[in-house]
C-alpha cells in the first residue's frame, strides 16, 4: 500500500490497515502478512498509523512478515506510528505479533507540554487483563528526529504490563542521527542502554538486542550489507511460519528478525520509473537493480492518475525472470493524451503475483478544438472505447456511419475540458469499414477517426 499525501487541517488520522471496533460485530480472527506499507505523507497534524489494532473482545490477530516503512518527513504529524495496538475498556484481545520490519523517519518540529510518547515503530497501550500479547523476532528502527524535546520517539514501546505477555527475540534501534529518540521504552521510561533496559523489561526482552539495520532503500526493507549475516539479528523459530515476506523458506534452527529472511531470490527492486514528452509520443523508462521469478511489466495509463487501463506489456529481459544485475526497460506511448497522461507500472511475477509502482505525469501539448487520440480496440469487438480530447466542457454527438454514408449509430455524451475516455457499444453493427465522427455541441469542432468491424 503506498498512500498519496494529506494537505487536511488537523485532527485527521492517516491509516494504512485499521482493525478497529466500529458499531456491531463480535470476535473475528484477523491476519495481515506480507503487506507492504509506505508513503504516508502529510502536511497538517495528521496522526499516523500503518497499522492499528483495537478489535472487539475475544479477537485474535495475527500480524506476521510486514514491511511498514513511514519515512516521509511529515514534521507537524501529531504522532507517527507503524503499528499501534490500542486498548479499548473491556475488549481483550490477543496479538501475534511475529517476523515484521518497521521503519520511522522524518523530524518531528511539534511537542506537548510534558513528555509524551509521539512516535514508536511498535506501540502496545492495551492494558485489558485477559489480553495475551506475543511479540518476537521483531525489527524496529527509529530513524525521526524531534526538535522539540518533549516529543518522545522509540524504536519500540511497551505502556504497560497488563496482560500476558510473550515479549523477547526482537531488534529495537534508534539512529544516532536521529534527536531524541531511543530504541525502545518500557512502562515510562525510555532506553538506549541495552542492559538498563533488560533490567527494566525482565523477565521480556533478555534476548532482545540493539543492533544497527542497513536496508536497502527506505521503503525496501529486504536487509542489505552487514545486516544479511549479522548473528545478533537471529531468532527462535515459531510454530506455523516458516516462509518470508518473499515466502523464501525461513532458518529451521535460527530465523532471522524482521520480514526478510536473506539468501533467498528477492522479488523485483525497480530503481527507477520516469518518463518525459518527446513531442509526439511519451518515452517510459525504468530499472531493476534485481529480478526474481519476474514474467514482466504491464503499462498502464490514466487520464486522472485514479483509474488506469492497460497500455502495454514489456516481457522482462532476465534469464528466466531472475537477474542480479541492473536492466533498464523503455516503452513509447505513441498516442498520449492531448491534456496529459499518468503512468504507472503493474510488474507481474510468473505465478500471477503482482505490485505497482509509483505514478508519473507526463503534461500533453493541450487540446486545441476537439481532438480524437486513440480508439481501441481496432478492429473492435461488442464495445470499443474512444479517447477524444476537448477545450471545453460540454456534450458531444457520437456519430458512426458505414461506408455508404448511412449513419448506423449516433449517442449524445457529456465532456470534460481535456481527455475523455468513453465507451461505445458495437455489437448491433455487422462487420465492415466505419467513421466515427465527434461533433461538439457548443462550439460544432469536430474529429473523425476509422474503424473496422
Amino acid at each position: 500500500l503506498s498512500i498519496p499525501t494529506n494537505t487536511t487541517a488537523a485532527n485527521n488520522f492517516i491509516v494504512a490497515i485499521s482493525l478497529s471496533r466500529g458499531t456491531g460485530g463480535g470476535a473475528s480472527t484477523f491476519n495481515v502478512s506480507r503487506s507492504r506499507i509506505s508513503g504516508l505523507q502529510s502536511t497538517g497534524t495528521a496522526i499516523f498509523r500503518g497499522l492499528e489494532i483495537a478489535p472487539f473482545a475475544g479477537s485474535t490477530v495475527n500480524v506476521n512478515n510486514n514491511f511498514v516503512s513511514l519515512m516521509n518527513n511529515s514534521p507537524t504529524a501529531t504522532v507517527v506510528f507503524g503499528m499501534q495496538f490500542l486498548t479499548v475498556t473491556g475488549s481483550a484481545y490477543t496479538s501475534n505479533i511475529y517476523y515484521n520490519s518497521v521503519r520511522v523517519g522524518g523530524t518531528q518540529t511539534t511537542g506537548p507540554a510534558s513528555n509524551t510518547i509521539l512516535g514508536a515503530g511498535i506501540s502496545r497501550s492495551d492494558d485489558n487483563a485477559a489480553s495475551i500479547f506475543n511479540l518476537r523476532n521483531n525489527i524496529s528502527v527509529m530513524e525521526r528526529s524531534s526538535t522539540a524535546p518533549t516529543a518522545l520517539l522509540a524504536g519500540f514501546f511497551n505502556g504497560n504490563t497488563n496482560g500476558t505477555l510473550n515479549i523477547d527475540q526482537n531488534n529495537w534501534v534508534a539512529a544516532t542521527t536521529a534527536t531524541n529518540a531511543f530504541a525502545a521504552g518500557w512502562i515510562g521510561n525510555l532506553y538506549n542502554d541495552l542492559t538498563a533496559y533488560k533490567a527494566a523489561a525482565t523477565p521480556h526482552e533478555q534476548n532482545t538486542t540493539f543492533s544497527n539495520v542497513t536496508f536497502v532503500s527506505n521503503t525496501d526493507l529486504h536487509l542489505a550489507g552487514a545486516s544479511i549475516t549479522d548473528p545478533t539479528l537471529k531468532g527462535t523459530p515459531i510454530a506455523g511460519i516458516t516462509t518470508d515476506i518473499d515466502n523464501n523458506t525461513r532458518s529451521t534452527t535460527a530465523p532471522t528478525k524482521g520480514a526478510d529472511e536473506p539468501g533467498g531470490p528477492v522479488p523485483v527492486s525497480l530503481f527507477v520509473f520516469s518518463g518525459v514528452s518527446k513531442g509526439t509520443f511519451n518515452q517510459l523508462t525504468w530499472s531493476t537493480v534485481s529480478e526474481s521469478n519476474n514474467s514482466g511489466f504491464e503499462l498502464q495509463r490514466s487520464t486522472d492518475g485514479q483509474v488506469f487501463n492497460a497500455l502495454g506489456f514489456v516481457s522482462s529481459k532476465s534469464d528466466n525472470g531472475n537477474s542480479a544485475a541492473t536492466l533498464s526497460y523503455s516503452f513509447d506511448d505513441r498516442k498520449p493524451f492531448t491534456a496529459g497522461s499518468y503512468y504507472r507500472l503493474k510488474q507481474i511475477d510468473k505465478d500471477g503475483r503482482f505490485t505497482y509502482s509509483n505514478i508519473i505525469a507526463i503534461k500533453g501539448k493541450g487540446v486545441m478544438g476537439v481532438e480524437i487520440s486513440n480508439l481501441y480496440p481496432n478492429p473492435v469487438k461488442d464495445v470499443f472505447n474512444v479517447i477524444m480530447g476537448a477545450e471545453k466542457s460540454g456534450t458531444v454527438a457520437l456519430i458512426v456511419s458505414d461506408v455508404t454514408g448511412k449513419i448506423v449509430l449516433n449517442k449524445t455524451v457529456g465532456v470534460i475540458m481535456g481527455d475523455n475516455i468513453i465507451p461505445i457499444q458495437s455489437a448491433s453493427l455487422n462487420a465492415g469499414i466505419y467513421m466515427l465522427r465527434v461533433v461538439h455541441q457548443q462550439t460544432n469542432e469536430t474529429a473523425t477517426i476509422q474503424f473496422i468491424k
